[in-house]
């Protein structure tokens, strides 16, 4: 440590890199979604979905102040509430914005399906979403817009025979 500054180095998949950290005041960057009450209400909840052998899972949730927030979770991955940036849902065509991880999701919503693809590091991949409705757990308020009351889990792909 030197004065107000912390020196060192991260590695990172073995990799070392050089890392100064300097004391200060954090603020998080603020965002939210520039989405109607009547799109929220389409989307609020957890979307989840198997990409090979990952999970993936979207939030929208309604914060205290009314503002409405997105995340991108990957439990496998041990990463949890990566922000959803922007996200616009028009004509039942849903896009989403997940920039800290170079993600991007372009679907369709009908009816308890959300189907499309999902772009992460230049690579497409088919992502299809169903929803399912799960009881409220012990100390969610039924009334709790925040809450996850539907739960969203992926559909596995069905093979058609000809």
């Amino acid at each position: 440590m030197a004065g107000d500054k912390i020196i060192g180095e991260l590695t990172q998949r073995g990799k070392p890199m050089p890392l100064t950290l300097k004391k200060g005041e954090y603020k998080a960057p603020a965002y939210s979604l520039n989405l109607s009450p009547k799109a929220m209400d389409q989307l609020l909840g957890k979307w989840q979905a198997g990409l090979g052998p990952l999970t993936i899972i979207f939030r929208f949730e309604k914060m205290e102040s009314g503002v409405f927030k997105g995340f991108v979770d990957s439990p496998d991955q041990d990463a949890k509430g990566i922000p959803i940036m922007e996200a616009t849902l028009t004509d039942r065509r849903l896009e989403i914005k997940a920039k800290a991880v170079g993600g991007e999701f372009n679907g369709q919503l009908s009816g308890d399906t959300l189907s499309g693809e999902w772009t992460q590091m230049g690579r497409s991949n088919p992502l299809t979403l169903a929803k399912n409705k799960m009881p409220i757990s012990s100390g969610m308020q039924a009334n709790d817009r925040r809450s996850c009351i539907i739960h969203y889990r992926a559909e596995p792909p069905r093979r058609i025979e000809a």
